[in-house]
């Protein structure tokens, strides 16, 4: 094995060692709790807002893995005043409502001022995420 190699492998195994070892510090953490997932991110979030005990949640999709805490930051101040809080973006994209699956004919073309796509953070109090569940049919009855 070439010299060169042998370092780029030296160094892979040792920033995964450091990860490992980062890895290990947050599931060990006394900040964090665990939960077991659910067949849906509904379920998910339900059960991370049972075993949490912050006044304050905050729900994230790992499909936005990039979120800046400038946005959480905002995100959270705005969920202190309102009660909650969720960043969105202005739809900008052609929104058209037909009478079936395509190629049904057009209804109507829907007015995007009034459309938003929902982002996460979506922050909130705990109590009243666990409150709104409780209202909710299918998570009455898991207990």
């Amino acid at each position: 094995m070439k010299s060169s190699s042998r370092r780029v492998i030296e160094k892979t195994l040792e920033q995964a060692i450091q990860q490992l070892h980062h890895a290990d510090e947050m599931l060990n953490s006394r900040k964090l709790r665990w939960c077991q997932g659910g067949p849906s991110r509904a379920h998910t979030v339900w059960e991370a807002a049972r075993v949490t005990r912050s006044e304050w949640i905050a729900v994230h999709d790992a499909a936005r893995p990039l979120v800046s805490q400038d946005l959480i930051d905002r995100t959270f101040r705005a969920a202190l005043t309102y009660g909650a809080a969720a960043p969105a973006m202005p739809v900008n994209l052609t929104i058209k409502q037909a009478q079936g699956p395509l190629p049904a004919p057009v209804i109507r073309t829907v007015s995007r001022e009034t459309l938003w796509a929902m982002q996460t953070p979506q922050c909130m109090r705990r109590s009243d995420l666990l409150q709104a569940y409780e209202k909710c049919p299918p998570f009455r009855l898991i207990r």
